[in-house]
């Protein structure tokens, strides 16, 4: 599946990225990093991404019928001028 050139809506910090943790840090006295795991595991990351390109499609598609609607009722009103 080629999705690296579809419009992408971020739904996850993918893949995930380390995160400071202060008040552990404190409380050992040394700096710690956390990696925060994604649910479902590493093989939940591949349909996040999926997902999040089929819900930015799914709102582009949402746009675009908005247009042609607007675009017909326009053409409507205007054959109603014409005829009244």
């Amino acid at each position: 599946m080629r999705l690296a050139g579809l419009p992408r809506l971020r739904m996850a910090a993918l893949p995930t990225p380390l995160q400071h943790a202060p008040r552990l840090s404190k409380e050992l006295g040394v700096d710690v990093l956390i990696k925060r795991a994604v649910p479902g595991g590493a093989a939940a990351e591949p349909m996040a991404a999926m997902i999040e390109h089929c819900r930015a499609a799914v709102g582009e598609l949402g746009s675009w019928v908005a247009r042609r609607r607007r675009e017909a009722d326009r053409a409507e009103q205007a054959l109603l001028e014409v005829h009244a």
